[in-house]
């Protein structure tokens, strides 16, 4: 049996995810770490055998005072927004971003983030 595209699309989406947590440091992230890969975690954890649109955390007392999601989808699992600002990322932000292609905001700021921007980034078209 092979995937469906659609299948094959959320399947890239969850690995692309997966490799921004362990270029980016995951396990020393202020929100969402999963120290160990338990996939039991519960929802907010990066990496728990839930469906990867559960990973974000829900953080409190963000800029300005104000509580976001790390990780959007919408209905069909397409990763819309990530949202990492102030989480302790350490690393090069990886080129398999660029398969979240319908991300529509990638906020990361005040974290330690090191080399350039990949290209496949801007690839990406809402």
């Amino acid at each position: 049996n092979y995937c469906s595209e659609s299948e094959m699309l959320l399947n890239e989406q969850r690995y692309a995810l997966a490799v921004m947590y362990f270029s980016l440091g995951g396990d020393d992230w202020n929100d969402g770490a999963n120290l160990g890969q338990i996939r039991d975690s519960p929802a907010g954890t990066w990496l728990s055998g839930s469906n990867y649109c559960d990973w974000g955390a829900e953080v409190s007392g963000g800029t300005g005072g104000i509580s976001y999601k790390q990780l959007v989808c919408d209905e069909f699992g397409n990763v819309l927004n990530l949202n990492l600002q102030t989480n302790n990322m350490v690393g090069e932000i990886p080129p398999e971003i660029g398969v979240l292609v319908y991300m529509t905001s990638y906020i990361s700021f005040f974290n330690a983030q090191t080399g350039e921007i990949p290209s496949s980034l801007g690839l990406i078209t809402p």
